[in-house]
């Protein structure tokens, strides 16, 4: 017997924003003092799937500047 799969979160604390239909999903690949990336992905919902059809995956990244003494 099968263990069914676990639900796909969908809610900004879990890091995932939807409509109903699409899926956008963010969440920090690097988080550093001077440099942050974050990987957004955006997926669909489909009828009868679990796990959300990927459209688009880019990755954000900012660089700080150091302050001088």
């Amino acid at each position: 017997m099968s263990r069914p799969s676990p639900r796909v979160p969908l809610t900004p604390q879990e890091g995932w924003l939807s409509d109903g239909r699409q899926v956008l999903r963010f969440g920090p690949t690097r988080w550093k003092r001077f440099v942050q990336r974050l990987e957004i992905t955006s997926s669909e919902l489909l009828p009868g799937h679990e796990i959300p059809l990927l459209n688009k995956r880019q990755e954000l990244s900012r660089t700080g500047q150091r302050q001088e003494s």
